[in-house]
């Protein structure tokens, strides 16, 4: 795989490759904060689902879950189709000293 050039967004702590045809090439790492944004609209989305009980008469907020579940959906299509080269990337490697 051909990597040639490294940004790196120092704020955010996120390093970002880029292939000849300037496609991204997510590390490891960003493969776990994109779960761990999914994880935590999964979470949302059951508290907003499950806000009001059954006894009180009040529904849901439907066009919110659904919302979130299009984030979720997003994100996993994100994950699936983030296939550049057969490397497996994570920032150790490639963070300065």
């Amino acid at each position: 795989m051909a990597r040639i050039k490294q940004i790196v967004d120092k704020k955010n702590d996120k390093y970002y490759y880029i292939n000849k045809d300037n496609t991204m090439i997510h590390t490891i790492e960003d493969l776990i904060r994109r779960i761990n944004v999914m994880h935590d609209k999964a979470v949302e989305l059951h508290r907003v689902r499950n806000q009001y009980s059954n006894i009180s008469g009040k529904t849901y907020d439907k066009d919110a879950c659904n919302v979130l579940v299009d984030d979720i959906q997003e994100l996993a299509l994100g994950i699936a189709m983030d296939r550049e080269g057969e490397e497996v990337m994570t920032e150790m490697e490639y963070k300065d000293n």
